[in-house]
């Protein structure tokens, strides 16, 4: 599926060589490549919030993305050990949360994953694993399981 993108383009006039008119102009971007800037972008804010070997085990990421209102929303659950519920604390703030976005910003060389014209809101939730079992290596068996939302917004003025 092909999506239009619209991109301002400046036409010069010819009957008036000092002036030039911006008019709208449609491009087309294919449907997968946005869709591939956006897993690349995901993939990276998933690396960033749960690093390799940091005690969490992701079971979901959804991700509802922005529509008219501009708000996007991250869900994320899983399962975590005692270290990694620490770091869910230090994410747990609007620092934390703002410096894992803007650090995915710069890796993915996308200012616009992150503005300083948007606020971030992250609520975390953690509750005790029932299927906990001590001394078992498998993810679902771990002590914790957790929900983080995160949501994207523009500040209203």
């Amino acid at each position: 599926m092909i999506r239009p993108l619209h991109i301002l383009s400046r036409i010069a006039l010819p009957t008036v060589a000092c002036c030039a008119l911006l008019a709208p102009v449609s491009a087309v971007v294919p449907e997968d490549l946005v869709e591939t800037a956006a897993k690349d972008e995901n993939a990276t804010l998933q690396k960033l919030l749960f690093p390799e070997g940091s005690g969490f085990s992701i079971t979901s990421l959804k991700v509802a993305p922005a529509t008219e209102s501009s708000v996007t929303e991250w869900t994320i659950t899983g399962y975590a050990n005692e270290k990694s519920i620490k770091r869910l604390s230090r994410i747990n703030t609007r620092e934390g949360i703002t410096g894992v976005f803007q650090q995915v910003a710069k890796s993915t060389g996308n200012p616009d994953f992150f503005k300083p014209t948007e606020t971030l809101v992250v609520n975390v939730r953690t509750l005790e694993n029932p299927g906990y079992k001590p001394g078992s290596t498998e993810p679902a068996a771990s002590p914790f399981t957790f929900t983080m939302t995160i949501t994207r917004r523009p500040v209203r003025p």
